[in-house]
């Protein structure tokens, strides 16, 4: 199963982007079942942060239109959601003994702890860099 990155949903819901195509059909392809992927709940919530802020986005929905996306994602039967479980912070402080990561990188390190808690280890991305150093993980950028 692969993780859809929270940029591929900001893409998928923002059709200035040059990516948006790509990423429309890499999540329809998980609505439909053609696909094996999930989000997680921090997904969603960064994917709401950015969607709704004309500084993050050229065409920014209003907080009414990026609500009922939500919503939709939360009920799509085939859109499996992940969440960080109560092992999430001494997780994350294990990875950071091994990892050098700075300022919003925690977030990213956040999201891979919930992954390996959730047996998840691939993820679709337009941040490859970044997860690229965790060798543990199968990194797919999709929009190259």
């Amino acid at each position: 199963m692969y993780l859809l990155d929270s940029n591929v949903l900001i893409y998928a819901h923002n059709n200035a982007s040059p990516f948006y195509r790509k990423a429309r059909s890499i999540l329809g392809d998980v609505l439909i079942g053609d696909l094996d992927g999930c989000v997680s709940f921090q997904n969603l919530y960064e994917f709401y942060s950015i969607i709704t802020d004309s500084k993050r986005i050229e065409r920014p929905l209003d907080s009414s239109q990026a609500m009922k996306i939500l919503f939709s994602y939360l009920n799509a039967e085939n859109l499996p959601k992940i969440y960080a479980k109560s092992t999430n912070l001494a997780g994350t402080i294990e990875l950071l003994k091994s990892y050098e990561v700075k300022r919003q990188q925690i977030f990213d390190l956040i999201l891979i702890t919930t992954m390996i808690e959730n047996e998840v280890l691939g993820i679709y991305t337009a941040d490859e860099k970044f997860f690229k150093q965790f060798n543990f993980l199968e990194v797919v950028n999709p929009f190259k």
